[in-house]
């Protein structure tokens, strides 16, 4: 009988363990599924087909990064940095749109953001607006601003 007991615990300890490793499989599977589709992210793996004023931005944006990466010798990945940064402090200096990450000015370029948020539209424009001389670096200060409404 004692002979048994054991061989019942030894395969109720044995079915705890595959339980274990099933569960650790089904959330590998699970996880990896999510990573995979991008699942809640505003990405996608293939690129997209924008249109409209979307599309004119990123026909404006693909020019500048093709003249800015010729111009100042940069490759891509050294380029999505940098135009990220003056795209902070244009965003900073006219307190409009918003500070966009390097990974975030990429993906818009390779057409892998899905639908892009208006903030980073709005950062994306100003930044093409600065590199066509349509903007001035520094915005008017408010002083210059009033003086000029009232001549």
């Amino acid at each position: 009988m004692a002979s048994a007991l054991k061989k019942q615990q030894k395969s109720i300890s044995d079915l705890s363990e595959i339980v274990k490793h099933l569960a650790y499989d089904i959330r590998e599977v699970r996880d990896g599924a999510a990573r995979s589709s991008n699942v809640g992210s505003g990405t996608s793996k293939s690129p997209q087909n924008y249109t409209g004023t979307i599309f004119e931005l990123w026909e404006d944006i693909d020019t500048l990064f093709k003249e800015k990466k010729t111009h100042e010798k940069r490759s891509m990945a050294r380029l999505y940095p940098k135009v990220a940064e003056e795209i902070r402090d244009l965003a900073i200096k006219h307190k409009k749109g918003v500070a966009i990450s390097d990974a975030t000015v990429r993906n818009f370029h390779k057409k892998l953001t899905k639908n892009p948020k208006e903030d980073t539209l709005d950062s994306l424009k100003l930044w093409v607006s600065k590199q066509k001389g349509d903007i001035d670096s520094e915005p008017e200060s408010e002083e210059e601003e009033e003086t000029n409404h009232d001549s």
